[in-house]
């Protein structure tokens, strides 16, 4: 994998309670995509990187929290691109 393809962008949102796919799950796989695959984890401020968020009343669906911080991700991403 590139440099450059390590440090996309990446927003990944995860519901605590979602019976599909379980949050330690999702949280080991975040984890192999930094640890292992080498993709930046990103910061709160960084415009690069993978941005894992966990909502702790959420299924497999999406909240309104979600949708706010996904559009929070969406605007420093692109107003700094």
């Amino acid at each position: 994998m590139t440099s450059q393809a390590k440090s996309l962008p990446l927003f990944w949102g995860h519901g605590q309670q979602d019976p599909l796919l379980s949050f330690s799950e999702a949280q080991g796989s975040a984890r192999f995509m930094t640890q292992d695959l080498g993709i930046v984890p990103a910061t709160t401020e960084s415009t690069s990187g993978l941005e894992f968020h966990g909502y702790a009343d959420v299924a497999h669906n999406v909240s309104e929290r979600e949708l706010s911080d996904l559009g929070a991700w969406l605007e420093r991403v692109i107003l700094n691109a």
